[in-house]
């Protein structure tokens, strides 16, 4: 069952709460890094992402890489470093077209 996006302003503390205890037994655990990555991303606390997503150990697979890297040039955006944003896009993604998301970030980026 997915967790429909209209449950963090009621819940996005505890939310938190869970996948900082669920770190301490798992600490390098890449799903609830992702998790706690996306719990960050969603209650607007850019510079804790960056943070994690510095210090957390790199994907295995190539699309966990990809989508480590597109969080980190999102979090830069956001925290209005474009472009340190714009040269992780250009370095890591060198085909924006190939997604979608990466297309949206490359056109704010550029404006």
């Amino acid at each position: 069952m997915r967790c429909s996006l209209n449950v963090f302003p009621l819940y996005e503390q505890s939310l938190i709460y869970i996948i900082f205890e669920v770190l301490r037994l798992v600490p390098n655990d890449a799903d609830v890094l992702q998790t706690k990555v996306f719990l960050l991303l969603q209650t607007d606390q850019y510079g804790s992402a960056l943070e994690l997503l510095e210090m957390s150990p790199r994907g295995s697979s190539s699309s966990q890489q990809s989508s480590s890297q597109f969080e980190r040039a999102y979090v830069l955006y956001r925290l209005h470093r474009e472009q340190e944003a714009q040269e992780l896009v250009a370095a890591n993604m060198p085909d924006p077209a190939s997604h979608r998301r990466v297309q949206h970030l490359d056109a704010q980026l550029v404006s």
